[in-house]
């Protein structure tokens, strides 16, 4: 996991199995608050693959739930001794972003 401000792509977000990127975000009342983008599925080796986006604009407060149903699909569903890169690779790399979020969403 890695975590940038850059919405440039100055940080290593967009390689990370699961990266952050700061923004600014509306809760549930419209106000405006700190949030993240969360991308899915960069890989920093060679041929390096760009993350795409997983969730745009979530609050922070909400952050941390979408991620420990990402932790707990992962949990779930991985084979023995596999790292959340090639549970990555094996399963969520052939599902779209929206197929992604609909499944954390039934957890």
């Amino acid at each position: 996991m890695y975590w940038s401000a850059c919405p440039k792509g100055c940080g290593i977000h967009g390689v990370a199995d699961i990266g952050f990127e700061g923004c600014k975000a509306k809760d549930t009342e419209g106000n405006n608050v700190d949030g993240v983008h969360i991308y899915l599925g960069g890989k920093a080796t060679k041929g390096a693959t760009e993350a795409r986006v997983l969730y745009k604009a979530i609050p922070l407060t909400e952050a941390k739930y979408k991620v420990t149903k990402l932790m707990k699909l992962y949990k779930d569903e991985k084979e023995d001794h596999e790292s959340f890169e090639a549970y990555d690779s094996r399963v969520l790399s052939a599902k779209s972003s929206e197929e992604i979020v609909n499944i954390l969403e039934a957890i």
